[in-house]
């Protein structure tokens, strides 16, 4: 698993905000993937189509953690960098390693101290 700390709007106050440690494992992963291929899906059966968003757990927390740590990769490249994490036997730990490695040096970003911004909203809002 791999833990990341996630900043995101509190609902109803977007002026607000939360913290909260997201664990990202095969599961998110897998999810994650199959949300990227089932907007490619959509889009190939009805151009212009409008894509319904998918809840940012665990469906793009994948590709937040990719914008974070590879901000210039884009969703092919994501969806390729998921795919060939799953193929790991720790694809949670194999994920931001093969992120990194889609990025010129300079821009690497050290991932175990990263926070990720996500527009999730708390249940706990009122």
């Amino acid at each position: 698993m791999l833990l990341c700390s996630c900043q995101g709007d509190i609902a109803k106050d977007i002026s607000q905000t939360e913290t909260i440690d997201v664990l990202i494992g095969t599961l998110e992963l897998m999810e994650s993937a199959a949300w990227l291929l089932e907007k490619r899906v959509v889009h190939a059966l009805q151009i212009g189509a409008q894509i319904v968003p998918a809840p940012i757990f665990p469906y793009e927390v994948a590709a937040a953690l990719g914008k974070h740590l590879a901000p210039n990769v884009n969703e092919d490249g994501l969806l390729a960098c998921i795919l060939a994490a799953l193929q790991s036997s720790d694809a949670p730990a194999a994920f931001p390693e093969i992120l990194r490695s889609m990025l010129p040096r300079r821009e690497m970003i050290p991932w175990r101290c990263c926070e990720i911004q996500l527009a999730w909203h708390s249940s706990r809002a009122g």
